[in-house]
């Protein structure tokens, strides 16, 4: 198998300059593209969340095919990342975010925005209660 090179966006976006763990909370339309384009991009470590199965009304605009339908979302979109760049560490976890774990970089992309600002609130929560 020939090695995966990143070669043609280097100049955007450098992945051997870049150690950070990326994490994806909702692997919806956003999430499973965004996940699917920092793979190509050649990042190093992802974990993605989401506790919801792949759908047939998904596949319009996600990034799913017949084949993951009724299966976790993190689980298929882990799979297929996998495939687009075997470097990537990628730690599906097929459950809701709970907040407790404060990522270097987290990208929130639930559907809800009631969802979203109720993650903001508890990692705020955290990093307060962490403060000396």
């Amino acid at each position: 198998m020939e090695h995966v090179s990143y070669m043609r966006q280097v100049n955007l976006f450098d992945p051997a300059q870049f150690d950070n763990h990326v994490t994806i909370v909702g692997l919806g339309n956003i999430g499973s593209h965004a996940a699917a384009t920092l793979a190509r991009l050649g990042i190093k470590k992802m974990m993605l969340y989401d506790d919801d199965k792949a759908e047939a009304h998904n596949l319009a605009s996600q990034n799913y095919d017949i084949h993951d339908l009724g299966k976790n979302k993190a689980i298929c979109t882990a799979s297929r990342l996998s495939a687009i760049n075997p470097d990537l560490d990628v730690m599906p976890q097929p459950f809701k975010y709970d907040g407790q774990q404060v990522p270097e970089i987290l990208i929130i992309a639930i559907d809800t925005m009631v969802g979203r600002k109720d993650i903001c609130k508890k990692l705020k929560e955290l990093q307060d209660f962490q403060r000396p």
